[in-house]
């Protein structure tokens, strides 16, 4: 079983493999061993045969909060550090972008959600601001959300934990902003430009339609890619 340290072990990638787990916890949880915050990977992990150094696990418990990311992001997570080339340190801040505590406080309980049934959730992308607010409709329903690279983490965790309680249903963002664990999408629109900065800058570089196109795969969703000149 790997875990995924945020408090520590600062070189290379923050993973290191526990051997000695309790067998209750599950992929995708979180939990403090002593003063050790961690997010359980489980034993599937890309480029597996770098991460030999081991972690024995001493003392208590102290946390234990479930499924803080669904498992269709977990294969997505894996299979996006696969293809990019990159590292689960750079990859889990996309989703978790805030401190881990004030995600938590964020979680909706359960008897504050409510029933998705006859809900869609969609999201469109955009490639710049400018972009995004000239395709903007003229209306916006109070269940939609606009994010870009300034929104602020207050401003994402609205989206977060509106996404998770249904209250919000549409999400128009930029590319960097596309990275949320959705509960039921149906529908990713995505705008292109013609442009040569195809790639985000920084590690991890994506290819946004690439990104798309697999989350699209993963939720069964309706996919679209128009293609603007601007």
């Amino acid at each position: 079983m790997f875990l995924y340290f945020f408090d520590r072990w600062s070189w290379f990638d923050k993973v290191l493999q526990c051997h000695n787990l309790d067998a209750s916890i599950k992929p995708w949880d979180y939990i403090v061993i002593d003063w050790e915050s961690a997010l359980v990977l489980w034993n599937a992990l890309a480029f597996q045969e770098l991460y030999k150094k081991s972690y024995w696990w001493h003392g208590n418990i102290v946390q234990h909060f479930s499924s803080i990311l669904s498992t269709t992001i977990l294969s997505f997570i894996h299979w996006f550090v696969g293809y990019h080339y990159t590292t689960y340190h750079n990859t889990i801040p996309l989703f978790l972008w805030w401190s881990i505590k004030q995600l938590i406080d964020k979680r909706p309980s359960r008897s504050t959600k409510q029933s998705g049934k006859n809900l869609q959730q969609q999201v469109f992308v955009f490639p710049t601001v400018r972009a995004l607010y000239t395709h903007l409709p003229d209306a916006l329903p109070a269940s939609s959300i606009l994010l870009t690279w300034s929104s602020t983490p207050v401003q994402k965790a609205k989206a977060y934990r509106g996404i998770k309680t249904w209250k919000i249903t549409s999400v128009y963002c930029t590319f960097s902003q596309v990275f949320f664990d959705w509960l039921s999408l149906s529908r990713i629109v995505v705008h292109m430009v013609h442009a040569w900065q195809y790639k985000h800058q920084k590690d991890p570089r994506y290819y946004l339609p690439d990104i798309t196109r697999e989350l699209s795969s993963r939720y069964k969703c309706q996919y679209e890619v128009l293609w603007n000149v601007l």
